[in-house]
């Protein structure tokens, strides 16, 4: 996403000060995704995506490429009935543990297997 952010700016000869003013959104927030110092969708990136135009859904495969993705599947597998409204739910949950996920150390928790 960052990458396709950064396409779009020098596509469109704009800078991110000028993508946050239009996109109504602090420019300091755009100036660290595109920095990598944000490293999450946050809302306002998202919204500064959708200014752009850029799909999110393009990032999906991006999961594929994740060594634990057979956690990931194996869990999506067990815990979800295959409805549209099941994955609806599944998503509020996922994205209400987001805070909690990107504020702890995945690496120090004991018995994680690299």
């Amino acid at each position: 996403m960052r990458q396709l952010l950064q396409d779009y700016l020098n596509r469109k000869d704009i800078t991110a000060n000028r993508l946050s003013y239009m996109a109504k959104v602090g420019q300091p927030t755009v100036s660290r995704f595109l920095t990598g110092r944000t490293k999450t969708i946050t809302p306002a990136i998202s919204k500064v995506l959708t200014y752009a135009g850029i799909d999110r859904s393009s990032e999906i495969p991006r999961i594929t490429q994740c060594d634990d993705n057979f956690r990931l599947r194996a869990a999506l597998e067990r815990n979800w009935d295959g409805t549209a409204e099941g994955a609806d739910k599944l998503a509020v949950l996922i994205d209400a543990i987001g805070p909690i996920l990107r504020s702890m150390r995945l690496g120090s928790i004991k018995g994680r297997s690299k």
